[in-house]
């Protein structure tokens, strides 16, 4: 019964949110202090991974990265790349990604495109 009534506010707070920004934004307060992620190293909050996120976000800001410009990642399969691909999203720049299996070579060709 309670879910039926919810709906329609559900609906109300999806029309609002124009962007996938606007969801992850919504779903890190909203869920503040749940589990997001569980690793071998530990778990982490919503709260923690927004914040972790945030701090990234003011880094590439120090450091004079736009939104709109193209950053280059070099990340294994590890929960930091939830946290980078957080950051990315909040801040508006374009990641490209790669692994530690990507030759130099190829990491540099693709920065000169």
């Amino acid at each position: 019964m309670i879910s039926r009534l919810l709906l329609p506010l559900r609906r109300w707070l999806l029309h609002r949110m124009r962007l996938p920004r606007d969801m992850v934004r919504y779903g890190l307060g909203r869920y503040r202090s749940r589990v997001a992620l569980v690793t071998p190293r530990g778990a982490l909050t919503f709260g923690q991974l927004g914040d972790r996120a945030a701090r990234l976000v003011g880094l590439w800001m120090t450091r004079g990265i736009r939104a709109g410009e193209y950053v280059f990642v070099i990340v294994g399969d590890e929960w930091e790349q939830v946290e980078i691909r957080l950051a990315g999203l909040e801040h508006g720049v374009v990641l490209t990604g790669f692994n530690k299996a990507h030759g130099h070579d190829l990491i540099v060709e693709a920065a000169r495109q």
